[in-house]
């Protein structure tokens, strides 16, 4: 038997890497090195996002930090934050940490929900 979730597109890892490419070279300028961890590849696959997450929109997502300048990523070193595109009801938890002259953005999972509650910090994009 097939079920709904069969017939959804899943993102894949390869798709996942060419995201993590377009994102630092569209970063690259304000030294910030986005990185995925597995758990973020399963949680971008979860059924329980709905509608399922597409790869644009998180480009769109990426475009909306360039935007900003990356600057409340900047301000975070050291510290966990969670980028909410308020558009779309997306939530990503990150760690923000700085080496070698570059703020590494580790994004450990995602979501879409509209009320995610978290006591870090949010930053939030239109």
């Amino acid at each position: 038997m097939i079920t709904y979730t069969d017939l959804l597109e899943k993102v894949t890892k390869t798709q996942l890497d060419d995201l993590e490419k377009f994102a630092d070279r569209l970063l690259a300028k304000y030294n910030l090195d986005i990185e995925f961890t597995k758990h973020f590849l399963d949680r971008l696959n979860d059924s329980r996002n709905d509608p399922e997450i597409a790869i644009s929109e998180l480009q769109k997502l990426f475009k909306k930090i360039k935007k900003a300048k990356g600057k409340n990523l900047q301000d975070a070193v050291g510290t966990e934050v969670v980028l909410k595109d308020i558009s779309k009801d997306l939530n990503l938890p990150v760690v923000v940490k700085f080496k070698d002259g570059e703020f590494i953005v580790t994004h450990k999972t995602i979501m879409r929900k509209a009320d995610f509650k978290t006591k870090d910090k949010v930053i939030k994009y239109k």
